[in-house]
């Protein structure tokens, strides 16, 4: 017989209470703090559902000053009704306020962006209490409305920029469709730049989550977006350091992206350049427009290259109510830092207002272009020595100068022109407790008011290069730095507000040509640049006006100013006859390629110590050099230099003039020569010539015995060659 549902029950009560019962079915102590039924949540879940679907809803942000306003008219609506209710309503305003202050002061991740938002809320809560009481005195209608509305949206203006909503990018109309190929293959289309972002640099767990891109726009060749980033967690140097990642996410070189400050500021925005590979400015060479056009006198900057963008990468000289610019240039081996120097070199001399010096340890062979027309050349350690005494100098007579005249800065003149310094090779020059370092460190700290600055160019960073001087180096990277591609894992560390490491930076395009003047400007844009190629750098430079110091700085500086030239000659002079020594064939080659050193050689004729290798033979009243061969035979160079006392001069025959005075300039600077006119500044003048074509005529007409130089700046006729022009 089946039991019935009464006898089920019983069983399983007994069957309950045994089992909660210890073994001898005493009954349990009530327990000392019951727990309170069960409670429902569902109310709860209910609350919770709705502020996530809040928290979710796109435009929350943009409601919420609508939102605040709306509460305030009601607010005040009530307190004009009620004038006893103004000062609750006031201090709830006050505690709303504060505990929304208290929620959101955590979602602040730096120090500036919890200060704005502090001052926001402050604003936000004065501007609501001087309403309501404005509204609780006057009431919550007609103009008092309107200042509420009105001033709302005032202060909701910036939080509405902050929180705009992205514009999408706009939709291609499809392309028409190709004809049908004879095999037919699927292929799935490359994603576009901003779809790529959003997949692979804003999703989550990504470089740069949650950020999107949006303002689309060209800038030249470059297609350009605003990359709006996640506010307190992200800023536009996190952007910036990020850019090889971001490159890499969008399957592009370094090259080709640009991570950079948004136009319009803002640390929670950056600017995103990218540039196709063919039509890549930075790939193409780009033609130096000429020093005499990319240089600016009212800034003071010069275009030394373009950017991604087109835009021009500038160098800074002499900026008016600041001072002369030194700087720096640091790069690896074939990343262009002599043509840079260079190019600096050629802009400097075309300002009229620059004195370029150069200095190089190895002999000149880093910048042969610069070395050859420099104002003062140096091609050892001595000379530059004496180039840094000459700058300290300088700035030593200026400064009292400007004392005297009541003025801060020394404004560079063609009258009295600044001096520009450039040193390749900083690292052989700057030695740790060398009288080089010390004086460049002064240069670089002391030198803008006087208009002396230092140019120099390594290929480390590190302050070993600077001889370990902290000072030296900040100052010369103060204002100009340029970071062209390095080998060194450490050069980025090194240099205070690199954000990219410069090593990155390809060797070669894509097409084989090397990327030679491809860099960084540190302090003025994170977009790479490229400089100018300048094949006609050595022309240029010739042509430059030749800028001297003014009598006061000159004079005070004294002979190592002075006789820089004749020192020059001498050292010249010296290397030909060592050069003789071991090989006469290779002076007369080198005699017939540059005149101007056969005229060293007659006005230094016992410079240097070196000997013939062989025994000179005598004829007349010079030596021809001579070598033996090998097998006994003795050779004599017909045409070679002669190094005894110069011969008496020998007026030519009809036909057989000199070729310089075949030319008007030639004739007339050689007349004026003969007058008794010493100077190349006043044989220009008088000449109605450049200073530059009077220096190459005088060189000539020094070659030719016609003229000689006793010291620098002043030329005297030879004997009786003034029956040259008869």
């Amino acid at each position: 017989m089946a039991p019935t549902r009464a006898e089920i029950a019983r069983l399983l009560a007994a069957a309950e209470q045994a089992a909660t019962e210890p073994a001898d079915h005493a009954p349990l102590p009530p327990a000392r703090h019951a727990s309170p039924p069960a409670r429902d949540h569902r109310n709860y879940d209910r609350l919770r559902g709705t502020y996530r679907t809040l928290r979710g809803w796109p435009l929350r942000h943009q409601a919420a000053p609508l939102v605040l306003l709306g509460t305030l008219w009601t607010a005040g609506a009530i307190a004009a009704a009620a004038p006893g209710t103004i000062g609750p309503i006031m201090l709830g305003a006050t505690v709303t306020a504060t505990a929304g202050w208290l929620v959101r002061r955590r979602r602040h991740s730096t120090p500036r962006a919890l200060g704005e938002a502090r001052r926001r809320t402050v604003r936000t809560t004065l501007a609501a209490g001087g309403w309501l009481l404005l509204a609780a005195s006057q009431g919550a209608w007609g103009w008092p409305v309107a200042v509420l509305w009105i001033g709302g949206y005032a202060l909701a203006a910036p939080w509405w920029y902050r929180h705009r909503i992205p514009v999408p990018p706009p939709v291609r109309e499809p392309a028409a469709l190709p004809p049908p190929a004879p095999v037919c293959e699927v292929t799935e289309p490359e994603p576009e730049i901003p779809q790529l972002w959003a997949q692979r640099v804003g999703a989550t767990n990504r470089v740069l989550a949650g950020s999107y891109l949006t303002a689309p726009h060209m800038i030249g060749p470059a297609a350009a977006w605003i990359a709006q980033l996640n506010p307190g967690v992200h800023t536009t140097q996190t952007a910036i350091a990020a850019a090889p990642l971001i490159a890499s996410a969008l399957g592009l070189d370094i090259d080709q992206v640009t991570v950079d400050r948004p136009p319009g500021g803002g640390a929670d925005r950056a600017l995103i350049l990218v540039v196709d590979r063919a039509n890549n400015p930075l790939q193409r060479i780009n033609h130096h427009p000429g020093p005499d056009k990319v240089y600016d006198p009212t800034t003071g900057y010069a275009d030394i290259g373009i950017h991604a963008d087109e835009t021009p990468a500038r160098w800074a000289f002499y900026v008016p109510g600041w001072g002369l610019a030194g700087g720096a240039i640091i790069g690896g081996i074939g990343s262009g830092k002599s043509t840079l120097i260079t190019n600096l070199a050629t802009i400097a001399g075309y300002s009229r207002v620059l004195s370029p010096w150069a200095g190089d340890p190895q002999g000149g062979q880093s910048m042969p272009a610069v070395i050859r027309r420099a104002t003062w050349p140096a091609r050892d350690l001595d000379e530059i020595l004496l180039q840094l005494r000459a700058a300290a100098k300088a700035i030593d007579i200026r400064g009292a100068l400007n004392g005297l005249r009541g003025v801060d800065l020394h404004i560079p003149t063609p009258a009295e022109p600044g001096i520009l310094l450039f040193l390749d090779e900083i690292h052989k020059i700057f030695v740790r407790g060398s009288e080089h370092a010390a004086l460049g460190s002064l240069i670089a700290r002391e030198g803008r008011k006087a208009a002396v600055a230092i140019v120099g160019a390594d290929q480390y960073p590190g302050l070993p290069t600077f001889g370990d001087d902290e000072a030296l180096r900040s100052s010369m990277f103060a204002k100009n730095l340029a970071v062209l591609r390095t080998s060194s894992n450490v050069a980025k560390g090194l240099i205070p507000g690199l954000d990219l490491n410069p090593k990155d930076l390809p060797d070669r395009w894509p097409d084989g040509s090397p990327t030679s003047g491809l860099g960084y400007l540190v302090g003025q844009r994170t977009a790479p640049w490229r400089g100018w190629y300048t094949p006609n750098a050595d022309t240029w430079m010739a042509a430059a006006p030749h800028v001297e110091l003014d009598r006061v700085t000159a004079n005070f500086i004294g002979p190592d100013y002075v006789d820089r030239a004749a020192r020059a000659a001498a050292a010249r002079a010296s290397q030909a006859q060592r050069i003789a020594a071991l090989d006469p064939d290779a002076l007369t080659a080198l005699l017939a390629a540059d005149p101007s050193l056969a005229a060293a050689l007659r006005s230094h004729r016992s410079a240097g110590t070196s000997t013939p290798a062989t025994p000179p033979a005598t004829t007349g009243s010079g030596w021809t050099p001579q070598r033996t061969t090998t097998g006994g035979v003795v050779l004599t160079l017909a045409a070679a230099p002669k190094f005894g006392p110069p011969p008496p001069f020998t007026p030519p025959a009809d036909g057989l003039r000199p070729a310089v005075l075949n030319t008007p300039a030639g004739t007339r600077i050689h007349q004026l020569v003969t007058q008794g006119v010493t100077r190349p500044k006043d044989l220009a003048a008088q000449a109605g010539v450049s200073t530059s074509r009077v220096h190459t005529v005088l060189a000539d007409l020094a070659a030719a015995g016609l003229v000689t130089n006793i010291r620098y700046g002043e030329w005297i006729p030879t004997p009786t060659s003034i029956t040259a022009v008869n």
